[in-house]
């Protein structure tokens, strides 16, 4: 209230308990405001609001998912590549639509139920209609090939942004002559404890003939392995992360 609607974050407005409007562009004193039980306050978006968000043509449910927002500059709206893919965007001039719930109960339905990381599989088809692409997809690619290693500096770094961080510090790969961490190892510091097997794309070479070239040892790194929430093998790419 005492920065008004011209510093964010502010308000707008205050409505009393009688339904009358204060506009605080023509309240010269904010500060001496004494705000009572039950008054509404107008005030602006904040980081971690829960807002709708909507692309027409609602062709399913998907069409319009829950997000927190995140104020960024400027008058655009932002939005993770993953979550494009419901709503059929491309970025090529699409009109979208934000949508503020104004009470408790719409918040609530809106991050219980209408939550992006919520609608994942897709009552349709039963498999899921978002996934990890472009950037994302080539740097997870690339960081879990087998010769992958990453620097103690780049690894701690990495790890401070992993949110569900413990604080323990998975033991280097490689000690000597400097400590030197996997990419499977940092990726694995946020799967969740699931077992999984499945193949990369990068399957068994083939000689000039045509022959498949033996797999010993999954020389190929295209077995994927993964044994309560650890890397073990593979090269995780669209088979397993894409949508």
């Amino acid at each position: 209230v005492a920065n008004g609607p011209t510093q964010h974050p502010g308000a707008k407005h205050i409505i009393r308990s009688d339904g009358t409007r204060i506009d605080l562009r023509y309240v010269k004193n904010k500060t001496e405001l004494m705000l009572n039980h039950g008054w509404i306050v107008e005030r602006q978006l904040r980081d971690g609001d829960i807002v709708l968000f909507n692309r027409q043509p609602s062709l399913h449910k998907m069409s319009i998912m829950g997000h927190f927002a995140k104020v960024l500059d400027w008058s655009t709206f932002r939005l993770n590549l993953s979550c494009t893919a419901p709503y059929n965007a491309d970025f090529d001039g699409d009109e979208m639509n934000l949508h503020v719930p104004q009470s408790l109960p719409a918040r609530a339905e809106a991050e219980l139920m209408m939550l992006s990381s919520r609608v994942v599989v897709s009552g349709q088809s039963n498999r899921p209609v978002m996934g990890i692409i472009q950037d994302t997809l080539l740097a997870v690619q690339k960081m879990t090939k087998r010769d992958i290693f990453i620097e103690k500096d780049v690894a701690f770094n990495m790890l401070m942004w992993i949110p569900q961080w413990d604080g323990n510090i998975p033991i280097p790969a490689l000690l000597k002559p400097r400590e030197l961490w996997t990419g499977k190892q940092l990726l694995s510091m946020i799967i969740p404890k699931i077992n999984l097997k499945g193949k990369a794309s990068n399957g068994p070479a083939k000689d000039a003939a045509g022959k498949t070239l033996p797999n010993t040892f999954n020389a190929y790194d295209h077995q994927v392995t993964i044994q309560e929430g650890q890397l073990l093998e593979g090269t995780i790419d669209k088979k397993t992360i894409g949508k």
